[in-house]
This record gives C-alpha cells, sequence and structure tokens, in this order.
C-alpha cells in the first residue's frame, strides 16, 4: 500500500492574502515556518508580517497523497501561481518544487546549527495549538513536578535568581538593548495572550 501521509500546502499573507510559498510535507512540516531560514526572500515577508504583529497564514490543498502525488501537485501549483524571481508571480519559492526526498538523514552539526539558526523565530497561532495539545497530553507526571519543585527551592536559597537586588539588576542591564522584531513580537502576542486570560477571568 502507498504512504499516503504527505499533503501540499500553501503559505499566505493574512495582509493581503496572497499565497506567497507552496511546499510538500507531512506532519507539522507546514506549520514551521522557521524550516526555511535559507531562503531570504521567505524569512523577508516572515519579518514584514512580523513587524506588523501578524502570522502567516497555512492552508493544506490536499491531503492523504503519496510523496511522489504530492511532489506532482507542488509542481503544478507552483506552475500556475508563479515563482516571483521569475517575474511569474508571487512566490518566493526557490524551485519548481518535485524535489528532494522524504526521510533523509541530517549529521548532529547540521542538526545542531539549524537548531541554533532557528531559536527567537515566532511560531504560527497553529504551531503553537499543536504545541499546547502536545504539552498537556504529555505533561509532567506528579513526582516530576515535585523534583522540579524542590530545585526550585534550593535555586532560591542560594539566591540565584529571585531577590529583588539581583531583578534590578538584571533589569539595569537590559535597558536600552534594543529588542529584535521576534522578541517584540513575542512580548506583543504574551501580552494580548494576558489581557485575554484576564478578560474572560472577569466575565
Amino acid at each position: 500500500m502507498a504512504d499516503a501521509r504527505f499533503y501540499v500546502y500553501e503559505h499566505i499573507r493574512p495582509d493581503t492574502g496572497e499565497v506567497f510559498y507552496v511546499g510538500k510535507g507531512n506532519g507539522r512540516r507546514a506549520f514551521c515556518i522557521d524550516q526555511r531560514l535559507e531562503n531570504r526572500h521567505y524569512c523577508a515577508v516572515i519579518r514584514k508580517l512580523a513587524g506588523i504583529g501578524l502570522c502567516v497564514k497555512v492552508e493544506v490543498v490536499r491531503k492523504g497523497l503519496s510523496e511522489h502525488d504530492a511532489f506532482k501537485l507542488e509542481r503544478r501549483l507552483i506552475e500556475r501561481i508563479g515563482r516571483s524571481d521569475l517575474g511569474a508571480g508571487p512566490l518566493v519559492n526557490q524551485s519548481d518544487g518535485g524535489e528532494g526526498s522524504f526521510g533523509t538523514l541530517v549529521s548532529a552539526k547540521t542538526r545542531a546549527l539549524l537548531s541554533k539558526q532557528r531559536r527567537g523565530v515566532p511560531k504560527s497561532p497553529e504551531h503553537r495549538a499543536k504545541l499546547a495539545v502536545h504539552l498537556r497530553a504529555n505533561g509532567r507526571s506528579a513526582a516530576n513536578r515535585a523534583r522540579l519543585a524542590e530545585r526550585n527551592k534550593i535555586i532560591t536559597i542560594k539566591g540565584i535568581p529571585k531577590s529583588a537586588e539581583h531583578r534590578a539588576k538584571i533589569g539595569a542591564a537590559h535597558k536600552g538593548v534594543p529588542k529584535s522584531i521576534f522578541q517584540r513580537l513575542r512580548l506583543r502576542l504574551t501580552l494580548a495572550r494576558k489581557k485575554e486570560q484576564a478578560r474572560s477571568m472577569e466575565i
């Protein structure tokens, strides 16, 4: 039986409604916007959206495909919508699609480099929702939580994080340090989430 776990997806700009990237994947691939850091045109779109407080909209075009059929559909969509580097359309794809292979082994050195590059890149709402579901389903056991609580007590007793003087020093050290666009976006999202939680508690 053919492996039918693949799908084809589009990344859409919520400010214009325009499709700017077409891809093929499986699992969480469509929602991991930080996996295309080598594509500077893609990153430019992400930074522009982050600068106005928006995240990429993800739309799955078709799922339940074999890898071969997913590649074929990816190629057709890229050809139909058109690549920006060829002056044919809005897509920032760097190829005509249909290349690559699922299950390619990546060295530990390459994985470490990719991990370092991806730190600080904002995740889409869909990605964050999936992470939240995963964390709730795989929550820490009572014994694990007790161990963590005990460890935090020890850290506090040693005076490593929590004194008012320590917090004041950290605050002074961060004053005047410019934040990246991704840090600013994360702060805005955190504040919005806290306000929403406060409103729901009032109700």
